[in-house]
C-alpha cells in the first residue's frame, strides 16, 4: 500500500495538488501558521499586520508559479527591476485583499465546521485510492509537500470561509429578463453589410518623398533606429556532468560500498495495523472506562473493525474499520510503536496502550519481514552514485581553482581555463535580447553587462547556473547604444514614408466613395468607378469569422441606418489598407425561448463585478499601511 502511495505522490494529480496546496498555502497567509516574524510588516491592515515571513513565502512561490509558466519569458522579465517591483507589489495586494476578506468574514460571524472540513478533504481526488479517501496518501501528499494536517485543516478553513464570503455576495447578483433578454438579441444581432477594401499598395508607384520629408520621419521616429547596447564575451564553463563522464568506477568500488553501506539496501520490518482510539478529552478517567468497556467487547468477540467504525475517535482511520496501513518502527508514538511491535502473530491485538493522543488498543493484520536487496539488483545504480559523488568532488575543487585564478589574472581565462582542462569559448555580438542560449541566463546577462565586466574590462565572478554548474566570462568587444545615422536607415525610412503616402492616398480614396454616397449614389457604382470589387454579405453575426475582423467590427459598432442617414464609414485595416463599410439594414437577432443559460451567464458575469466592487469597497474603507518598501 505504501508503494502504491509512493507512486501516486509521483503522479499528475498529485503533483498539481502539491503546486496548489505549495502556492496557495504562501497567497492565503499560512505563514500566519508557522511562525510569526519580528520583522518591519509589509502591510497594516486595520491594525493588523501582514508579516516579511508571509510576504517573503507568497512572493517566492508566485515567482516559482510564473517561472513554470512562462520558462525563459519571465526570467527575461525578472531582470527587469521595474517590472519586478511591480512584481513585488502585486503580492502585496493579494495579500492585503486576503485579509481584508478574513476580516470581513470574520465581522459577519461566518465559519466553517470542523465537520464541513472533514467531508471537504475526504472529497478530494488528490486523497484517494481506488475511489476512495486513503489516510495514508493523504499524509504523504501532505508530507511531501512539508506541511502538517494541522495546518492544511487551517488553510481549508480560510479558504472555505472566504468562498462563504464570495457566495453571499454573488447571491445577491441577478440579471432582469428584460437585461437577458436585450443582452440576448444583441449576441444575436444579424446585418447586412457591404464593404469594398483598398489596397494601399497600389499608391506606391505614384508617389515620391521629397528628402525634407525623409529628414521629418528620421527625426520624428529616431527612437525607432536606436540600436541595443552589444558584447562580444569568451567564457570558459564548468559542469560536473561533463567531468562524470569521464569517471570510470570499478566492481570492485561498487563491491566495497555496498558492503560498507549494506544497512541502506535492508528493508525495515514493516506492520499493518488497525487501532481503536479513544481521546483524553477532559476526563482521562471517563476515558479510560470507555476504552476497557470496548476492551471487554473485543473479548467476547466482537468484531474489531466493526467496534473502530461505531466507537473510534479517530475518524479517518475508523472509517475503514481502524486501519492505519504500513508502517516501521519510529513512525508512531513510543508507545504506541511498542505495543504494535511486541504483538507476534497476525490477529492478535494489545492490551490498553497510553500515548499523548489518548488510550489505544491495537490489532496487527499483517507483518512484513526485513528483506536485503541484492547487489545485482542495485550495482548500477551505486557505480552512479559514487560516479556523481567523485564527479562533484573534483568539481568543488575545480571550482576554487577557477575562482582563484580568474580573479588573481583578470584580465585573461586562459591560466584558468588550462587549469580546470577547459576550452575558452567565444560568442558573436549580443545584446540583452538575444543573447546565446549557452549564456541565456539573467545572472549571466546581468554580468555580461555590468561594469566590472564592460567599463572595467576585468573577468566576471564566477556564476552559478544551476547545481554543480558555474560560468566564468570576459568581454571581448562592444558596442554602445546609439541612434543609428540617416544614411543608414534612408533606404528603410524611405520605404516606411513611401508607405505611409500611399495609406493616405487609400484613405483619400475612401473619403471620396463615401462622400459620393452620402451624395446619393450606390455604393456599389461609386466602388465600380475605382474598380474595386464590392463584397455583401447579407447575414453577418458577431460569431462569423469568415469576413476580415477589423471589418466586422466596424460594421457592428456602426448606427442603424435610416432613410435620412447612411451608415458607412471607413477602416484602416490591421493587415494593410483600407476598407469602406456600409450597413444596409440591421435585424434583431432570434431570442431562444429557453433564456436560463443566458440569464446564468449574466449573472455570473455581474456576480463577478459585483464581488470586485465589493473588494474595493473593503479596500477604500480599510486603514492600510505599507511602512517599507518590499
Amino acid at each position: 500500500m505504501l508503494e502504491r502511495i509512493r507512486e501516486g505522490s509521483q503522479g499528475v494529480a498529485a503533483k498539481i495538488v502539491l503546486g496548489f496546496v505549495i502556492i496557495t498555502f504562501a497567497l492565503a497567509g499560512i505563514g500566519s501558521y508557522l511562525g510569526q516574524s519580528s520583522d518591519v510588516p509589509v502591510a497594516i491592515v486595520n491594525g493588523e499586520n501582514i508579516n516579511q515571513a508571509q510576504f517573503e513565502q507568497a512572493y517566492q512561490n508566485e515567482r516559482a508559479r510564473m517561472e513554470q509558466q512562462f520558462g525563459q519569458m519571465f526570467s527575461q522579465l525578472a531582470a527587469d527591476e521595474s517590472y519586478m517591483e511591480k512584481f513585488r507589489q502585486g503580492v502585496v495586494d493579494r495579500l492585503i485583499n486576503d485579509l481584508l476578506q478574513d476580516q470581513a468574514a470574520k465581522e459577519l460571524g461566518l465559519r466553517v465546521s470542523d465537520e464541513a472540513i472533514k467531508e471537504s478533504i475526504v472529497k478530494m481526488p488528490e486523497f484517494q485510492l481506488d475511489g476512495k479517501f486513503d489516510n495514508d496518501r493523504y499524509l504523504a501528499v501532505l508530507r511531501q509537500a512539508g506541511f502538517q494536517p494541522s495546518a492544511f485543516r487551517d488553510y481549508l478553513r480560510t479558504e472555505m470561509t472566504r468562498r462563504q464570503l464570495g457566495q453571499a455576495v454573488a447571491v445577491t447578483s441577478f440579471a432582469l429578463e428584460g437585461e437577458v433578454k436585450a443582452q440576448e438579441a444583441l449576441a444575436q444581432q444579424v446585418r447586412h453589410v457591404e464593404y469594398a477594401t483598398i489596397d494601399a499598395n497600389q499608391f506606391k508607384d505614384a508617389v515620391t518623398p521629397t528628402e525634407e520629408a525623409l529628414q521629418e520621419h528620421y527625426q520624428m521616429n529616431s527612437t525607432q533606429f536606436e540600436t541595443d547596447e552589444q558584447v562580444k564575451v569568451e567564457y570558459v564553463e564548468l559542469n560536473a556532468a561533463d567531468i562524470a563522464k569521464n569517471i570510470e568506477v570499478s566492481d570492485e568500488e561498487v563491491q566495497q560500498y555496498y558492503e560498507e553501506n549494506l544497512a541502506n539496501y535492508k528493508t525495515e520490518k514493516k506492520v499493518r495495523a488497525s487501532h481503536i482510539l479513544i481521546e483524553f478529552g477532559d476526563d482521562e478517567d471517563a476515558a479510560r472506562k470507555e476504552i476497557e468497556a470496548i476492551q471487554d467487547e473485543l473479548k467476547s468477540g466482537a468484531d474489531f473493525a466493526e467496534l473502530a467504525k461505531a466507537k473510534s475517535q479517530d475518524t479517518f482511520s475508523g472509517e475503514q474499520g481502524g486501519d492505519l496501513d504500513w508502517f516501521e518502527k519510529g513512525i508512531m508514538d513510543p508507545a504506541f510503536d511498542e505495543a504494535v511491535f511486541e504483538l507476534s502473530e497476525v490477529g492478535d491485538y494489545s492490551d490498553i496502550v497510553k500515548s499523548e493522543f489518548g488510550f489505544h488498543i491495537i490489532k496487527l493484520t499483517d507483518v512484513n519481514d526485513s528483506e536485503t536487496t541484492e547487489l545485482a539488483e542495485v550495482k548500477d545504480k551505486i557505480a552512479a552514485e559514487l560516479k556523481q559523488a567523485q564527479a562533484t568532488e573534483q568539481f568543488y575543487d575545480l571550482q576554487q581553482q577557477l575562482s582563484e585564478l580568474s580573479f588573481e589574472v583578470p584580465d585573461t581565462l586562459e591560466d584558468a581555463a588550462v587549469a580546470i582542462n577547459a576550452d575558452v569559448k567565444e560568442t558573436a555580438f549580443f545584446s540583452k535580447n538575444t543573447a546565446p542560449a549557452a549564456l541565456s541566463n539573467p545572472k549571466v546577462i546581468n554580468a555580461a553587462f555590468s561594469e566590472q565586466v564592460v567599463q572595467e574590462n576585468l573577468n566576471s565572478d564566477v556564476i552559478e547556473l544551476s547545481d554543480e554548474h558555474v560560468i566564468v566570462l570576459r568581454m571581448v568587444g562592444h558596442k554602445p547604444a546609439r541612434t543609428k545615422s540617416f544614411d543608414e536607415v534612408k533606404e528603410e525610412v524611405t520605404a516606411a514614408v513611401v508607405q505611409q503616402m500611399a495609406n493616405e492616398k487609400a484613405s483619400e480614396l475612401a473619403d471620396s466613395i463615401i462622400a459620393s454616397v452620402k451624395s446619393g449614389s450606390e455604393l456599389e457604382t461609386a466602388v465600380t468607378t475605382h474598380n474595386l470589387t464590392l463584397e455583401k454579405v447579407e447575414a453577418l453575426t458577431r460569431q462569423d469569422n469568415a469576413v476580415n475582423y477589423d471589418i466586422k467590427q466596424k460594421a457592428f459598432s456602426l448606427p442603424h441606418p435610416s432613410a435620412e442617414v447612411k451608415s458607412i464609414e471607413k477602416i484602416e485595416l490591421a493587415s494593410g489598407g483600407v476598407a469602406v463599410v456600409n450597413v444596409v439594414e440591421v435585424k434583431d437577432g432570434e431570442i431562444a425561448e429557453d433564456l436560463t443559460a443566458a440569464e446564468q451567464r449574466l449573472a455570473s458575469v455581474n456576480a463577478q463585478a459585483d464581488y470586485k466592487t465589493f473588494i474595493e469597497q473593503l479596500r477604500a474603507k480599510a486603514e492600510i499601511e505599507k511602512p517599507i518598501n518590499n
